[in-house]
């Protein structure tokens, strides 16, 4: 089999339509620019406050270029996926391989930029918050839900947390792990009691409909995540 570069295509104008009619609305936080400088000799800002403030805006410009890529690959997984293929690759058409390896492609990208945004949101709340933990060791994870005091914001990261739980597996999956989406023929070595048997895996894999499912999920939950920091957490 042999695939061409004009084989890939782009997302048409009716695709990206069709694709958005699930993309839910997330926007960022809208923080303002104020330079350091006027808040610290107009404003009367303590160095801490006005480094703050300027680095509240810096992170959601950070949040916005992310939002902007996780658009985007969402547009171009869920036209690839509406363009169909056979996950079954001894199945799919020869017209439809490419749509399977660019699904493919783009739902791993998808995971990256989607935990990427979470990660940055993490950074935001440890900055509008004054969380005591180090940039380079904060984690979207229970230590820094801990650190929050505002309850309703908290409520709402414990809920996303949650939520997004299997999407979290999945990236693992596609990051450091045998990957999810391919049949898992590996052998397995068992003991039981003190008898080792091998056994072969039964090609076991997530389907691309369940990722296209999990995907809708964490976009909504990143919504009503954002919905509600928005609410919450502004200067």
């Amino acid at each position: 089999m042999i695939i061409n570069a004009d084989d890939f295509k782009y997302p048409s104008k009716k695709e990206r339509i069709e694709a958005q009619i699930n993309l839910p609305k997330f926007d960022v936080f809208g923080f303002n620019y104020i330079d350091e400088l006027v808040s610290i000799f107009k404003e009367k800002k303590t160095l801490h406050e006005a480094s703050r403030s300027g680095n509240l805006y810096w992170w959601d410009n950070c949040l916005q270029n992310r939002f902007g890529k996780l658009r985007e690959t969402f547009i171009y997984t869920i036209t690839n996926y509406n363009r169909g293929f056979s996950d079954d690759i001894s199945l799919c058409p020869e017209n439809k391989i490419v749509n399977r390896i660019s699904f493919d492609y783009y739902a791993e990208i998808f995971y990256y930029y989607f935990f990427s945004s979470r990660d940055i949101i993490a950074q935001i709340i440890r900055l509008y918050y004054s969380i005591k933990i180090e940039e380079n060791k904060l984690h979207f994870d229970n230590a820094l839900i801990l650190k929050i005091n505002d309850l309703t914001v908290k409520d709402a990261v414990i809920f996303f947390y949650k939520a997004t739980k299997d999407a979290s597996d999945y990236r693992n999956g596609f990051a450091h792990r045998f990957p999810l989406n391919l049949p898992d023929y590996r052998s397995i070595i068992t003991i039981d009691e003190g008898h080792k048997s091998l056994s072969k895996g039964g090609g076991g894999f997530i389907s691309s409909e369940n990722i296209v499912e999990n995907i809708i999920l964490s976009l909504n939950s990143l919504s009503i995540l954002m919905k509600e920091l928005k609410k919450n957490m502004n200067e």
